[in-house]
C-alpha cells in the first residue's frame, strides 16, 4: 500500500526547500547547480529517473546524493529517508492524523485528540495546493520525493522480509 506524504512532513519539506533557496550564498561547494529541476508537464507526475543517481554514505552515516536533475535528487532523497527512517516517518504520519494510539497504546489518546483538533491534514492539503498553484516546479520536487518514499515501500511490500533468524518471503 502506498502512502501519501503526511501533512507535517509536507510542511517541513516546504520549509526546507524555502530555506535552501534563501541560503544561496555563493560559497564554493563540491557540486555544480545547473538549475535543472527535471520538471516537464504535469507537476503531479514523476514517472522515473532521468539518469542514474549516486548515493554515497559517509563514515558518519550521512547520505550525499548526486544526480542530473533536482527531481532525480529529490526522488533519491525520499528513497534514502525511507530506507533509514520509515518507522519514524510512519509515527510522524500517525501523529499528524491523530492515530498514534493505534500502535502506541492508550497513553497517546490525548495527543491524538490534540492532533485532530488542529486538523493537520487540512493544513497540509491547503499548503500543498498553494505550492502547486504558486510554484509547480517546486511542487514537482515534492512529488518526486514522495515517489522515492513510495518506491522503497513497494520494495518492502514485495521483497523478502528480514527476520531475526534469517529471511522469509512474504506469501
Amino acid at each position: 500500500m502506498l502512502v501519501r506524504l503526511a501533512p507535517v512532513t509536507r510542511a517541513l519539506l516546504v520549509s526546507l526547500l524555502a530555506a535552501c533557496k534563501a541560503a544561496e550564498s555563493g560559497a564554493p561547494g563540491d557540486t555544480e547547480d545547473t538549475d535543472d529541476t527535471g520538471f516537464e508537464g504535469d507537476p503531479e507526475v514523476f514517472s522515473e529517473l532521468s539518469a542514474p543517481v549516486d548515493i554515497h554514505i559517509d563514515d558518519r552515516g550521512v547520505p550525499h546524493i548526486y544526480g542530473q536533475t533536482d527531481a532525480d535528487v529529490f526522488f533519491a532523497a525520499g528513497y534514502q529517508v525511507a530506507v533509514d527512517r520509515l518507522f519514524q516517518m510512519d509515527l510522524m504520519r500517525r501523529r499528524a492524523y491523530g492515530r498514534g494510539a493505534e500502535v502506541l497504546g492508550a497513553g497517546k489518546v490525548d495527543e491524538d485528540r490534540i492532533s485532530r483538533l488542529f486538523d493537520f491534514p487540512r493544513w497540509g492539503r491547503l499548503d500543498a495546493e498553494r505550492l502547486k498553484t504558486e510554484s509547480p516546479e517546486e511542487y514537482h520536487l515534492f512529488v518526486a520525493w514522495t515517489a522515492g518514499v513510495n518506491r522503497r515501500i513497494e520494495e518492502l511490500n514485495s521483497g523478502p522480509r528480514r527476520c531475526r533468524t534469517g529471511s522469509a518471503r512474504r506469501s
